[in-house]
């Protein structure tokens, strides 16, 4: 034992010394990078440039058409999709208040449009103010006399200067790629000097931040102060110091200001709520930024959502909101007018897309350490916090960090005197001056749209965000969350010090806190890495449990970097950059603070990018800790497929409902993840929707942080928010995506992991990861995967603990749980250190316990053999089961009333009316004036055709022919709308559409035969009206005729939509069985594609009695494992089951998935959240025409995406395209049409158990 005893000291010295050596190189700061100070941003060849050097005068001033064409919009809203019973903002934007709102626009503000002022004042010390989005320099009004004006509190008074950033207001946009945060940050630099300062004070909020930031980092001999409202660093150490610090959380904030950071799993529950609108912006800007341009409705509603919800979490629960708790109805709509006005939103959501670019984050700017004296004002409610051991591995000056118990997003327009004081603070204690206001965000939440009702009796948060309760978020975010976000939320942001560092062409963003222990203390090195939509802040209650000295025999020195396209790191300019290449980023981060080898902890994403790191890098990952760990490679499918008939074999029997029934976990997945899907595939077309718009932004990312936390909470009128996380801190995050608009390059990461580009999950999982691994599962996240599984890929997997509570986001809701878990991994992997090093030492395996891997392996043999056996015959057994088909179901209900709240369930008429299309020229002429409005849209990026979403290049021409030629000939189109015979008639309760149309020659009842068409999505009648005339006419080829009836789908064109939750697409087939019985066919042929081919399906199973036959064109029955095991074997041997010709129309199957991942996004989406996106796309014929044309041409074609012109023409004539659109327009059905969606792929639907998938 003497010698042991030494051997271990030894062992132990050297460890200490290597680890010490490893710290000193990760906390090692980065050189500024070499900076390109006259990069040329403007259009055309920059050797055709000549810089002109003046400064001209610009006045704010728009002539009264301009004002009164707004007006008239305003004016002319159609009737919006009513929102569902009981619900406020849990489902999007309440249009009720939404309604409200544009009144207000309409009659009172415009009316004072000319009132609209900013006063002047004097100006001594020079002070740039930097917003963010979706704000602009309206922000700034009310905090510019404060600054300006002399008074008795200090003694100075600020010459301000208040740019809009580019792409912003009156800003030119960029016509190259590139130009992110850090760039941006360079032509600020370049505007101050032209104004005359080479040394000057910034403040800034949200990009305002970031971008301050990133000045205050490369040009430190220029900036005098920087004073930030949302301080964050994201450092390879922020995420360990987070994680630490939430363990005790005391130890690192002041005891009454711990709740500003922790717990973590409540702050990152909160931030992945509220920051999907930075995921779709940072991915498909374009398309998204389309939907919103020239569409006030629309526009006020995405942006005003975030005043509502940023500025208070708990403003989710109140009917309107909260708006107008904290901010003036008149300055959130003058924010609103300045994007409508100078048609910015678009440009201005790129810089998402920019910030997450490859070549912006390889920058690693947060590893730069900028010595300028640094204040943070952290407000309560604001999105995202960081504690100030963070913030100072970055801001290595922090002279100020002050917490505000009120407030949110919005500080400097919420409160703006609260900033102010607090900025002033910060400048007398430098005798300098300094200062900052939030007013945009404020003005936002305050301005909300009209959101859709809820749907009556539904489950409050069961089709998406509840709009009532989005409203009572948005009415805490803006009256409590932003009058605090100065004082409180923004310095609790900056708690921690934060760095950017050039990692790769990329400025990364990380927060850096060392611990302050003993030297006596190893400390590790770990790198914590979030997801979306979280960011940095979910580690904020973490952080100080990780670095604050306790009874452990070491401490952490944590990096909590942003990744690339989120928040303040810069996103990626080019394709390519997915969890592959983040995972190279982060480990050139580590390296560049100096630690070569560092434990990693993650989840979602971040889980994800852990996994990569330790599989690729496994002599630089000590040990992964993982809250999420998955593996979704064909043999893993197969042993949890195996797994789940005998589960007691596999795990302890109170772990089985983890896992089990896959069916219902499955339909969880399903469920949760269609923000997965649309983000996977258009993630510039989602950004676009939510950039810009803070309402809407709140309500993508909050609704995650409600049902990812546990899906029980969909029942609950709040969306039970609050029962895990506080909104403060939820806000916080939803701050961070909304400040640093970020939402659309955080999306991309979806877009790039499910590439052909990437090393899709699929195939990591043939890599095994050999380094030691730990999993957190937490009973209601959305992904669990059974150890059996894992051990497959995680060959190392050393501890994998069940806890009974907790969700997706368990490091901002369980802070001290997910602790003490790493801290339990940590212990092992030390202990195993040890021995391993002893054991290289020369010590044989007998005589040190330490020693692993060897001693078990023959029993481990013997015990896989037996099992072995098991399996096969379990997995037989298994077969035999899956290959029994499931019983229709005998309790159809053939009367069930889907009519509005009120109605005789028994009162159906049934009179079969004719119907004509027909709508006045004042309708059309509406819609001519809407497109005409829309001809400002911005320029696509070069060289992206349709990879980014529809190309506006391409959708000018669309909407030019639209108006001038389409709409000139309307009259014609609406004749050959009427070319054949329509009808409505009642059944259970809603008005049916149809077209009938059959020939008036063939007398003989036997030669006539009824055939059902059923259409589907974004499709309508209109699909059949070339191929009717042939079924209809005799015809030399067949001595038979069809009678046609084509109805319009409940929710569709002119058939009515349900008032009730519930109506799927089994429901739907009822409906169409007894409108063929009103028309006299009990038996009768279906023809479906789409929805049709599902509906038609389903007909034909539940009454196959009376379908003569069913012809579709998309065959699917994907509902059960067996057939996802029969698609797995075919594709190994395709050519046994397909002739050779046909083979490529199925296999190989990852490129086939891929493409269904892609292009299915907007199905997931529709299918949790379809009150959100159609409101944003009614009264929106530009977005409306986008959103549907991009399905013409991807889904006609994946090759199409690399056209400039989608390929739309080659298939289609304009005119059937827009005579589609046109029927969607004209109805206002987008909405109801989604709900399809959401009702067939729901728990009641999926709990019918009948035997097709879906």
């Amino acid at each position: 034992m003497g010698f042991m005893a030494r051997v271990v000291l030894v062992v132990i010295s050297l460890t200490v010394a290597v680890v010490l050596k490893q710290y000193r190189g990760l906390t090692a700061p980065l050189p500024v990078p070499e900076l390109n100070l006259k990069q040329y941003w403007g259009p055309g060849d920059v050797k055709q440039y000549k810089e002109d050097t003046s400064i001209k005068p610009f006045k704010v001033s728009y002539d009264a058409p301009v004002i009164e064409k707004l007006r008239t919009k305003l004016n002319d809203v159609p009737t919006l999709t009513a929102p569902l019973e009981g619900v406020g903002f849990e489902y999007g934007f309440n249009t009720n208040r939404l309604k409200e709102i544009i009144k207000y626009w309409r009659t009172t503000y415009l009316d004072k449009w000319s009132e609209r002022r900013i006063p002047a004042g004097t100006k001594v010390l020079p002070l740039l103010l930097l917003h963010g989005w979706p704000g602009s320099v309206r922000e700034f009004y009310d905090m510019i006399p404060m600054l300006t004006t002399k008074s008795n509190d200090k003694d100075f008074v600020f010459e301000v200067i208040v740019p809009s950033l580019p792409g912003y207001g009156w800003s030119q946009a960029s016509a190259k790629k590139g130009l992110s945060p850090s760039e941006v940050a360079i032509v600020m630099k370049n505007l101050m000097s032209r104004v005359g300062f080479e040394k000057f004070y910034i403040q800034g909020g949200d990009w305002g931040s970031l971008i301050g930031n990133y000045i205050a980092t490369f040009f430190q001999s220029n900036v005098l102060g920087v004073h930030l409202n949302m301080c964050s660093v994201n450092t390879p150490l922020s995420y360990p110091k987070m994680f630490l610090a939430s363990l005790r959380p005391s130890m690192f904030v002041e005891e009454q200001h711990t709740d500003f950071y922790f717990p973590l799993g409540s702050k990152f529950a909160n931030i992945i709520e509220e920051t999907g609108y930075m995921h779709i912006q940072a991915t498909k800007p374009d398309t998204i930024g389309t939907a919103l341009q020239g569409n006030p409705v629309g526009l006020a509603a995405y942006i005003l959502e975030k005043f509502s919800t940023w500025t208070n979490p708990a403003y989710r629960n109140l009917p309107d909101g909260g708006l107008e708790k904290y901010f003036k109805l008149d300055s959130l709509l003058d924010n609103v007018m300045i994007y409508y006005l100078t048609d910015s939103i678009t440009t201005s959501q790129r810089i998402y897309a920019e910030a997450f670019a490859s070549d912006e984050l390889k920058k690693e700017i947060d590893r730069i350490q900028t010595a300028v004296p640094a204040a943070c004002a952290k407000f309560r409610y604001e999105l995202f916090q960081q504690i100030d051991w963070i913030l100072k591995d970055h801001f290595t000056n922090l002279v100020q960090s002050n917490h505000f118990e009120d407030g949110g997003h919005f500080a400097a327009m919420q409160l703006p005197e609260v900033l102010y004081k607090d900025f002033v603070t910060f400048i007398a204690s430098l005798q300098n001056n300094k200062r900052e206001i939030n007013e945009k965000l404020i003005r936002q939440l305050t301005d909300l749209p009209h959101l859709a009702a809820p749907l009556e009796g539904a489950g409050a948060f069961e089709y998406g965000f509840n709009s009532n309760r989005l409203r009572e978020i948005i009415d805490y975010w803006r009256e409590h969350y932003l009058p605090k976000w100065i004082t409180e939320r923004e310095s609790h942001l900056n708690r921690y010090p934060h760095f950017k560092t050039q990692i790769q062409g990329l400025d990364i963003h990380y927060i850096h806190v060392r611990p302050n222990v003993d030297q006596k203390k190893t400390v590790l090195p770990l790198l914590l890495l979030h997801g979306w939509p979280g960011s940095v802040r979910e580690f904020y209650d973490i952080i100080p449990l990780l670095t604050e000295s306790d009874e452990k025999e070491y401490t952490f020195e944590v990096i909590v970097p942003s990744l690339p396209g989120f928040g303040w790191s810069q996103g990626s300019a080019r394709v390519g950059l997915g969890g592959q290449k983040m995972a190279i980023i982060m480990k050139n981060l580590m390296e560049r603070i100096g630690h070569k080898r560092f434990f990693v902890h993650g989840g979602d994403w971040g889980a994800l990018i852990t996994d990569m790191m330790g599989t690729y890098f496994p002599e630089n990952v000590i040990g992964i800790h993982q809250s999420g760990c998955g593996v979704i490679g064909t043999l893993d499918t197969w042993k949890t497929m195996i797994a789940s008939i005998v589960p007691w074999m596999f795990m302890e029997e109170q772990y089985i409902p983890y896992y089990f029934p896959l069916q219902t976990y499955f339909k969880e997945i399903l469920l949760e993840s269609g923000y997965m899907h649309i983000q996977a595939t258009k993630p510039d077309t989602i950004g676009a929707v939510l950039v810009g718009n803070p309402v809407g932004l709140a309500a993508y990312i909050l609704e995650k942080f409600s049902t990812q936390t546990n899906r029980a909470f969909r029942m609950l009128p709040d969306g039970g928010l609050e029962r895990s996380f506080n909104l403060d801190a939820l806000l916080d995050n939803v701050m961070i995506y909304y400040l640093t608009d970020s939402i659309t390059t955080s999306q991309r990461l979806y877009v790039e992991a499910f590439s052909k580009r990437e090393l899709f999950a699929g195939e990591l999982e043939r890599i095994p990861n050999t380094v030691p691994t730990a999993c957190a599962k937490f009973k209601h996240d959305v992904l669990h995967t059974i150890d059996w599984a894992l051990r497959g890929h995680y060959t190392n997997l050393m501890q994998s603990n069940h806890f009974d509570e907790g969700g997706h986001f368990s490091v901002m809701q369980l802070p001290e749980v997910v602790y003490r878990d790493l801290v339990q991994f940590i212990d092992k992997v030390q202990l195993i250190n040890v021995a391993d090093t002893i054991c290289r030492m020369g010590l044989t395996l007998s005589s040190i316990s330490g020693c692993f891997h060897v001693a078990a392996m023959g029993l481990l043999a013997r015990v896989c053999l037996v099992l072995l056996g098991i399996l096969i015959a379990l997995g037989y057994r298994v077969y035999n089961q899956l290959s029994e088909t499931p019983r229709v179901p005998n309790n159809i209900e053939f009367f069930e009333y889907w009519g509005p709240e009120g109605g005789d369930p028994y009162g159906d008429s049934l009179e079969v009316v004719p119907f004509n299309v027909s709508y006045p020229p004042e309708v059309i002429e509406r819609l001519r004036k809407q497109l005409y409005d829309s001809s400002s849209l911005p320029a696509p990026l070069e060289d992206s055709a349709f990879q980014y979403g529809f190309n506006s290049d391409r959708l000018k021409e669309i909407i030019h022919y639209w108006r001038t030629d389409y709409l000139d000939r309307w009259d014609e189109r609406e004749a050959y709308l009427n070319r054949f015979t329509h009808f409505k008639t009642q059944i259970q309760g809603l008005d049916i559409h149809f077209i009938r149309d059959k020939s008036d020659t063939v007398v003989n009842p036997k030669r006539i035969v009824p055939l059902l068409m059923l259409h589907g999505w974004p499709g309508s009648v209109r699909e059949f009206y070339d191929i009717i005339p042939n079924l209809s006419n005799r015809t030399s080829d067949k001595e038979y005729v069809f009678d046609v009836i084509v109805p319009s789908l409940p929710g569709y064109g002119w058939s009515q939509g349900s008032s009730r939750p519930g109506l799927s697409a089994s429901k739907v087939a009822v409906i169409m069985k007894n409108l063929m019985a009103r028309l006299g066919y009990r038996r009768f042929y279906i023809q479906g594609g789409d929805w049709g081919a599902i509906i038609g399906n389903l007909m034909a199973i539940l009454f196959e009695k009376d379908i003569l036959g069913v012809h579709l064109n998309m065959c699917i029955a994907s509902g059960d494992p067996l057939t996802w095991g029969k698609m797995v074997i075919s594709n190994l041997l395709p050519n046994y089951f397909i002739e050779e010709q046909f083979v490529e129309f199925y296999h190989p199957a990852w490129p086939k998935i891929a493409e269904l991942i892609l292009e299915g996004g907007y199905m997931h989406l529709q299918a949790t959240k379809p009150d959100t996106i159609g409101t944003v796309l009614q009264n929106n014929p530009v977005g409306l025409a986008a959103y549907i044309l991009e399905k013409f041409s991807t889904w006609t074609d994946p090759s199409n995406r690399d056209l400039e012109d989608g390929g739309l023409e080659r298939h289609y004539s304009l005119d059937a395209l827009l005579d589609n659109v046109m029927i969607y327009y004209l109805t206002d059905s987008i909405t109801t049409s989604q709900r399809l969606y959401a009702e067939t792929f729901g728990a009641a639907e999926q709990a019918r158990s009948i035997p097709i998938g879906y």
